[in-house]
């Protein structure tokens, strides 16, 4: 085997060994802000909200406030 061809299978087996490692190399448990934004949209895909709104319309049947529902319809419409 000529010398240059040892040479170059030697570099060529040392890339694959590098690049290999670099490929298993183990995370430090700091996630990239892609992965924390991705982890986070997958466990509330459209951003909803638990907590509800606490001024919404109340009473009874027969009593309409107007302000109260002119707000349920804003909070509806423009969310």
């Amino acid at each position: 085997m000529k010398p240059y061809r040892r040479a170059r299978l030697f570099a060529s087996l040392a890339l694959v060994i590098i690049a290999s490692l670099a490929g298993c190399a183990e995370n430090s448990g700091n996630q990239s802000n892609a992965s924390r934004r991705a982890d986070e949209a997958i466990r509330d895909p459209w951003g909803y909200q638990t907590s509800p709104p606490t001024d919404i319309t109340g009473g009874d049947t027969g009593h309409l406030d107007r302000d109260a529902m002119q707000r349920d319809v804003d909070h509806f419409l423009n969310p």
